[in-house]
């Protein structure tokens, strides 16, 4: 705007009856004064019209030339519809930017208060685990044994006791289960070491075994 008042002013044209359009073309910049009486009957009729003009070029002795925006704007200003679509179009992103932000910090806040409640969990577990370790006697090289195994429990329950499969039992139940020290006793590192392979290949089978049994009753009800 500057450039273009510093233009009228050092040559003699009236701004009220020129166009000045900057426009540039390979990598330059140049203006070009246009009489508005030339471009008036262009004007009225994309007014009219209700065209949208998103550029204008000039065909000059030097190629054609592109107008700048501002320059563009003076000659074909945007319509009542542009500005609201424009306008719209700030406010959706405006909204679709506060909802990504706001989605952002909640979901950072529950991983937050998940963290804090998971660190909370194992420190409560490991004291648990330490009382347990002191309560039994247990010596370096010697881990806690639980008669049944959990897997086991979980599975198949404890029938020494009839004690249901821990996979019926509520979260309490299963807890009080694990906590239960009349059915722990110390153990030798190397036997748990070696219970804890028995134990995984078990749980693969029970599971395949449950696994087969859903596929059976699905199948069941077409025979």
């Amino acid at each position: 705007m500057m450039a273009e008042l510093d233009l009228l002013g050092a040559t003699p044209f009236d701004a009220s009856q020129v166009h000045v359009i900057f426009a540039t073309s390979n990598g330059g910049c140049s203006y070009h004064i246009v009489k508005r009486s030339t471009l008036a009957p262009l004007v009225d009729a994309v007014r009219k019209a209700g065209v949208a003009v998103s550029s204008l070029r000039l065909e000059t002795n030097d190629g054609i030339k592109i107008a700048d925006r501002h320059s563009l704007r003076a000659i074909f200003p945007l319509t009542k519809k542009e500005r609201f679509q424009r306008s719209m179009w700030r406010r959706a992103i405006a909204i679709l930017l506060a909802t990504a932000f706001g989605t952002y910090t909640h979901a950072l806040w529950r991983l937050e208060a998940a963290d804090d409640q998971l660190g909370a969990q194992m420190a409560e577990a490991q004291a648990a685990a330490a009382a347990d370790r002191k309560a039994l006697g247990v010596k370096p090289g010697e881990v806690v044994d639980h008669k049944a195994p959990f897997v086991q429990r979980y599975f198949d329950g404890d029938p020494a006791i009839g004690e249901a499969p821990g996979r019926n039992l509520t979260p309490a139940q299963r807890a009080a289960s694990a906590a239960d020290r009349n059915r722990m006793s110390p153990q030798p590192r190397s036997e748990s070491n070696s219970q804890g392979g028995k134990m995984a290949v078990y749980s693969r089978q029970k599971k395949r075994n449950m696994d087969y049994e859903m596929a059976r009753q699905d199948y069941w009800p077409l025979q």
